[in-house]
C-alpha cells in the first residue's frame, strides 16, 4: 500500500492517508488471477499426465516419480513464470504509482 502524506501548501487534512490508486489494485488483481490460472493449468497438467500413467497399468510409485503433485502449499510456480508475471505486474505499477507520487492521479 502507498502511504502519501497530505501536501504542505494546501488546507488542513488528517495526518496522512493510504491511497492505493484505482490502476494499481486492478493490476494486483490480474497479477493475483494470472498466477492461480497459471498455477491451476499446472496442476491440471499434472494430474492428466498423472492418470494417463495409472491407465497403463503403470505402479503408483512410477507414476507419483515421474508426475510429483505439488506439496507446496503456498501456491509456488516455476521461476519462469514467476519472473514474467511480476516483470509485468512492476510495468504497470510503475508508471501508476509515478503519477500517484507526482498528484497526477
Amino acid at each position: 500500500m502507498l502511504k502519501l502524506f497530505p501536501p504542505t501548501d494546501g488546507p488542513a487534512l488528517p495526518s496522512f492517508r493510504y491511497v492505493v490508486p484505482a490502476n494499481v489494485s486492478r493490476i494486483n488483481q490480474a497479477y493475483i488471477a494470472s498466477w492461480a490460472s497459471k498455477y491451476k493449468a499446472i496442476a491440471d497438467r499434472t494430474a492428466k499426465s498423472y492418470n494417463e500413467c495409472k491407465s497403463k497399468g503403470t505402479s503408483n510409485d512410477f507414476c507419483e516419480l515421474m508426475n510429483p503433485g505439488d506439496s507446496s502449499s503456498d501456491c509456488s510456480l516455476p521461476r519462469p513464470l514467476t519472473t514474467d508475471l511480476n516483470t509485468e505486474a512492476e510495468q504497470g505499477r510503475n508508471p501508476c504509482l509515478e503519477e500517484s507520487r507526482s498528484g497526477l492521479q
